[in-house]
């Protein structure tokens, strides 16, 4: 839900659970269908989903129209206007819409009832935005999301390269040449389980740090601690930057 782009700053940043695509939720996106899938999956692009859906239904379109219509007019608020519905009346359901699901969270003891008063708090802005300026809050968080995949790619190659024994820049070039971490480490006599145990140990200590700090729930630092092995696995065993990546000399510089 729309609460879960209110913590990315939180949660998802301080584990860095894969990428997030959200010009999906509005906008067209040329990813291919695994793509798309592998992103709707992930919590911001469901929160974004989650409001274009409501803001779709509040206005009376389909989320397909609403896409298409955005694209044409900019904003929500131009779609919802173009068909009698004040964009203020989509701004309430979607505040509504998140609202709910905060309370929810609480419930599930996912978020305490501290953090969830300061996220609702900062709802009607987001939404207001949302709403009011659709195409630049895309655009804003689409680079939010690119510079978050970088920092965290930056520290991990950081934490690998030191327990491989080399310097990032190596890590840095083998990848842009199609190599991977495990390529690397393998070269070095290093095995991949020590890479991995090195991300992993880097991982929780960050995800413990914001326990510490309230800005996560124990219950949800323990969803995080169960996926490490499987991310960080995939992570060292993939070849090349990916899809998404900039160039060495960019991420050298990330």
């Amino acid at each position: 839900m729309l609460k879960k782009i209110l913590v990315s700053i939180t949660a998802a940043a301080v584990l860095g659970v894969g990428g997030v695509t959200v010009a999906g939720a509005v906008s067209s996106s040329h990813a291919s269908p695994a793509a798309a899938s592998a992103a709707a999956s992930r919590p911001r692009y469901r929160s974004l989903k989650a409001a274009a859906q409501e803001a779709a239904r509040v206005i009376g379109i389909s989320v397909a129209t609403l896409r298409t219509e955005v694209k044409a007019k900019g904003t929500i608020a131009a779609v919802a206007t173009a068909h009698g519905v004040s964009p203020q009346s989509v701004i309430d359901a979607i505040v509504t819409k998140a609202d709910t699901a905060i309370d929810r969270a609480v419930a599930n003891h996912k978020l305490d009832a501290t953090k969830a008063a300061a996220l609702k708090a900062k709802v009607p802005g987001l939404a207001g935005q949302f709403v009011n300026d659709t195409t630049n809050f895309l655009q804003h968080r689409r680079q939010a999301n690119q510079q978050r995949r970088l920092r965290r790619r930056h520290h991990a190659i950081k934490t690998a390269a030191v327990a491989i024994g080399v310097n990032p820049s190596d890590i840095r070039a083998a990848l842009a040449q199609g190599h991977s971490v495990a390529d690397v480490a393998a070269a070095h006599h290093v095995s991949t389980q020590t890479v991995i145990d090195a991300l992993v140990k880097q991982a929780n200590t960050n995800v413990d740090n914001a326990v510490s700090a309230g800005r996560i729930s124990a219950a949800r630092a323990k969803v995080f601690k169960a996926r490490m092995a499987q991310m960080f696995t995939h992570l060292v065993d993939h070849k090349g930057f990916g899809p998404n990546a900039r160039t060495a000399n960019q991420h050298k510089a990330a």
